[in-house]
């Protein structure tokens, strides 16, 4: 069976065997909308009148997200947990544009008119997809766009403050890392502020991108990327072509050879609000904003969490060689897994 079906059945057999008179965290990862693109044929056959195979296969996956938080939602109804519920979808990133070594792994996606994709910090990479809905939403709030700055972090300080527990990690406490620097988002998602004057003013997207209010800086490549193709001072994945066909090879291509993507080792700086698309540097215009940004970033940069992560291990290599995927091993007395991506928590208080 489809490993999302699978995630699927679990979850609404949590939802259907819960007492709603208890409080309930669910967290759903979808592995749509992800490579490999392998829907089920029954998911494929709704889109044949798309020609090419990559974006047949993303679409196909969407719908199967779409109609399964659906799903969930009806679920709770039915279950009478609705009106108490919070019900927040975020992916994790922005839709990958790059090409694959077989059609199931092109990136599929398409960000227009945003600039980039996944892996890259330009908005195509970081500015993603999210609602929040639910009973729990004050009536006044629902339906609206909120015009303002979330990170994906700030859910974690929002579920805590709904809960009544603090924002704290005992563990990353004990060894010595800094505290959770996320931002409790539910005043500004309850009404409670207006909109524009959320907390969240700055976000440090990587070692090389800092946001601040309307502007944004980059000045290079993440060095903590899973990219192979890393350039210093060159921002990836400069490109508004979608992640399938000729304009994914087209966009890969311009990464393995010159000119890479967009240089920045003097930093690019963007207004966002303006220019959301990042179509007009505007660094020359306004180097104090660069001049100050930079020295943030390098402050910043001081509390990244760079941690030893070992080398590679080739049983694991080995694994994927074999079957063409990851999959659980053992490793002296402990299984190994694998985690998956794109968060969907649901609260119901």
């Amino acid at each position: 069976m489809w490993a999302d079906y699978l995630f699927m059945n679990e979850s609404m057999k949590r939802i259907q065997e819960h007492n709603p008179s208890d409080p309930l965290f669910l967290f759903h990862a979808f592995h749509s909308v992800h490579s490999p693109l392998n829907p089920p044929e029954e998911l494929l056959k709704l889109y044949q009148h798309i020609w090419d195979p990559t974006h047949r296969a993303y679409a196909a996956m969407t719908t199967f997200v779409d109609s399964s938080v659906g799903k969930v939602v009806a679920a709770l109804k039915k279950k009478g947990m609705w009106e108490n519920t919070l019900l927040v979808v975020s992916s994790d990133n922005g839709g990958p544009i790059y090409a694959g070594k077989s059609l199931q792994l092109f990136g599929g996606a398409s960000n227009f008119p945003l600039r980039g994709g996944k892996t890259s910090d330009f908005e195509g990479g970081i500015r993603i997809s999210s609602f929040a809905s639910g009973g729990f939403i004050p009536a006044v709030m629902r339906g609206k766009k909120i015009n303002d700055y979330i990170h994906v972090a700030d859910w974690y300080a929002t579920f805590c403050a709904l809960a009544g527990v603090p924002m704290y990690d005992i563990v990353a406490n004990a060894s010595r890392l800094p505290p959770v620097d996320g931002l409790n988002q539910w005043p500004l998602l309850s009404g409670e502020i207006s909109d524009g004057q959320g907390p969240r003013t700055e976000m440090h997207i990587s070692p090389v991108t800092l946001i601040q209010g309307r502007w944004k800086l980059l000045t290079g490549s993440d060095p903590g990327s899973i990219l192979k193709y890393q350039h210093e001072g060159i921002v990836p994945f400069d490109s508004y072509r979608p992640g399938y066909g000729m304009s994914a090879l087209k966009t890969t291509a311009g990464m393995v050879l010159p000119p890479y993507g967009l240089a920045c080792h003097s930093g690019c700086l963007f207004d966002i609000w303006d220019d959301p698309t990042e179509s007009h540097d505007i660094a020359e215009e306004n180097p104090e904003v660069v001049s100050t940004m930079r020295s943030r970033l390098q402050e910043l940069n001081k509390f990244v969490f760079n941690p030893d992560r070992g080398t590679p291990d080739l049983k694991a290599c080995n694994t994927m060689q074999k079957t063409g995927y990851y999959q659980p091993y053992a490793h002296e007395g402990l299984a190994q897994i694998s985690g998956s991506n794109n968060a969907g928590p649901v609260v119901h208080v």
